[in-house]
């Protein structure tokens, strides 16, 4: 009968929620002793204490915006700047406190005070250097772009109304999501493509651009948002990727110019309202796929047709 390897239990511990784990492994067994070591990268979330368990590791994956980045983090140093400097305001207070306290006693309690932020600021300056680090949870683009040093990749990146006042209407690259309410009443919009990168197009995204005429959604798109493209009085026509498994209620409402529109058979639900006051979509072909149609989903001119 075939025994585990070092190797192989390596590969099944990246899959541990613990430190424990780990530390039971090795404890258990003198064959898999070292086998944190080995790691280049952080199987699970780390801290200060736990990190020391890890001493190779080149990459570092942060997972939410709580998880230490020791000192390196694009999130961390720009709070450790005003803790510093708030904490010096406060240590400067205290100062002038103990100046006029005659009490040995507060005196005694200040400096164990100042003993605890002193470890506290130990620990917020100490630097870890990683070869890569890499981002899990969302931020949004102008983060990514303030912190574009190289080193960094961010994997989930989400392009907001914010973020749009200040690097324009295109959509850059990295964004894998659009914000609710990002392109909300730009009636300067007349056509727009998503790049293929996006894959989640958010509520109201692009609520009330009036002038809107022509829309490219990519394949790569998976959820369009609730009243995504209401009150796109100028959109004709859309074709709605075979990515999309549902369309969200009010999606196309009062799209009163909207005459063609094909939903692919991988849509299986269709919400509330979605084509409410088109009043230019005289038919509308629903695949078989579609098991569920929401209340007043179509206007009572238009022809429906089940495929």
């Amino acid at each position: 009968m075939s025994r585990l390897s070092s190797y192989h239990i390596m590969i099944i511990s990246r899959y541990f929620a613990t430190i424990k784990d780990f530390v039971n492994l090795e404890l258990v067994c003198k064959k898999f002793g070292g086998n944190m070591e080995k790691f280049h990268f952080n199987p699970i979330l780390l801290d200060f204490k736990t990190l020391r368990y890890f001493p190779n590791i080149e990459t570092l994956h942060l997972w939410n915006e709580e998880d230490k980045n020791f000192g390196y983090g694009f999130l961390i140093n720009t709070k450790n700047e005003e803790n510093e400097n708030d904490e010096n305001d406060e240590n400067d207070e205290n100062d002038e406190n103990d100046e006029n306290d005659e009490n040995d006693e507060n005196d005694e309690n200040d400096e164990n005070d100042e003993n605890k932020e002193d470890k506290e600021d130990d620990k917020a300056v100490f630097k870890k250097e990683f070869f890569r680090i890499i981002v899990w949870f969302n931020v949004d683009f102008e983060t990514v772009d303030k912190y574009n040093n190289g080193n960094i990749e961010f994997k989930n990146v989400t392009y907001t109304e914010h973020d749009r006042n200040l690097f324009g209407n295109n959509i850059p690259l990295s964004v894998k999501s659009i914000a609710d309410d990002c392109y909300c009443g730009c009636r300067r919009l007349t056509s727009f493509n998503i790049p293929s990168n996006v894959e989640k197009i958010g509520d109201c995204c692009f609520y009330e651009c009036s002038n809107l005429s022509s829309i490219i959604i990519p394949p790569s798109v998976t959820s369009i948002g609730v009243s995504c493209f209401g009150g796109c009085s100028s959109l004709c026509s859309v074709n709605i990727p075979s990515s999309v498994e549902s369309i969200s209620g009010y999606c196309f409402g009062r799209c009163s110019s909207l005459s063609s529109i094909i939903i692919p058979p991988s849509v299986t639900s269709i919400g509330d309202s979605c084509f409410q006051y088109c009043g230019s979509l005289s038919s509308i072909t629903i695949p078989s796929s579609v098991k569920s149609i929401g209340n007043q989903c179509f206007p009572s001119s238009t022809v429906v047709h089940r495929d």
